[in-house]
Formats: structure tokens, sequence, C-alpha cells
């Protein structure tokens, strides 16, 4: 029973020191890049309404920014990219987009 015990112990251990290791990287993603910042994964684009959609790094859900012509034609779908924006009644207006890493590539 002891042993078993000790298995435990040592699992529960390993499973904090990942949290702590891997809870920065997670929580740095949007929270410290500043207010009216997003950071994700481009996953639509609709040029016709003027909108893309991002899965957010650090909520895992799905933002969707309306942003000018411009803005949308230099993404790509699975592009990483940082989103400026601002909120304007329910909407969130791009306006900036920085990619990071692209579909086609590192930048």
């Amino acid at each position: 029973m002891k042993k078993l015990s000790r298995i435990k112990y040592m699992m529960l251990v390993v499973a904090a020191m990942m949290g702590l290791v891997f809870t920065p990287i997670i929580a740095t993603a949007c929270s410290n890049l500043g207010p009216e910042k997003h950071m994700g994964v481009v996953r639509l684009i609709n040029p016709i309404k003027g909108t893309l959609s991002l899965i957010d790094a650090e909520t895992q859900k799905s933002i969707e920014f309306v942003a000018k012509k411009d803005l949308i034609n230099k993404v790509s779908v699975n592009d990483t990219v940082v989103v400026t924006f601002e909120q304007k009644e329910q909407l969130l207006l791009a306006k900036a987009i920085v990619i990071h890493t692209s579909a086609k590539g590192l930048l």
C-alpha cells in the first residue's frame, strides 16, 4: 500500500511541476500583450463580409474581427497573428495585424 501511495505522490509532484512550467507559456499568449490585443491562429477569412476569425491562443475560443481589405489580404488561414483591435459596441475592429508565423513558413 505504501508503494502505491508513493507512486501517486510522485505523479502528483510531476503534474504540479508540469503545470508550473507550462502555465506561464499559456498565460503570456494574450494577457501580457496588453489591452486590445489578441494572439491566435487564423481559421477563417471572409473577404466578402470583411471578417477574419482566429482561435485565441489563451482561451482557445474563436474570435471574429472586422477588418479592412488591406489587412485581410495580408493574412492566410493557419497564420499565427497578433491583432490589435478596437471595440465598437459588439464589433471588434482590427486596426493592425502582425504575422508571427505563416502557413507558408516562418517569417
